[in-house]
């Protein structure tokens, strides 16, 4: 079974290049355009990791993810942002997210990261 990795980001460019590269290396990926998307998605569906941006409109990364994980408890995160600092990446820890990556996100980064946290993407 293919790993399901939910992105959730406001920007459709963003979206579109990480949710590709994840595809290419074999992962299931799913896709939702801020917050009440995402919580959307995953109260339909299993997901076995979400990379959640930051900064969204309607709800932001930290917030979102702390309302995935509450929904799925067993949720993985990477947290992606184009802001990071220190406190931000400590904030995003303390939410509960595994990891933390500075946009724009490549494959040099994301692929080692995904296969520490959930093996395989088959």
């Amino acid at each position: 079974m293919k790993r399901r990795i939910l992105v959730v980001d406001d920007q459709g460019a963003a979206r579109w290049v990480v949710s590709k590269l994840l595809e290419r290396y074999g992962y299931d990926v799913h896709v939702a355009d801020g917050g009440a998307n995402a919580i959307s998605a995953v109260d339909g569906g299993d997901f076995d990791l979400a990379i959640v941006d930051y900064l969204m409109p309607e709800i932001d990364g930290l917030t979102v993810f702390q309302q995935l994980r509450e929904r799925r408890p067993g949720l993985r995160g990477i947290f992606l942002t184009g802001h990071l600092d220190n406190g931000t990446a400590a904030a995003a820890l303390e939410a509960g997210f595994d990891r933390v990556v500075a946009k724009p996100a490549s494959a040099e980064t994301l692929l080692p990261l995904l296969e520490e946290l959930l093996g395989s993407p088959n």
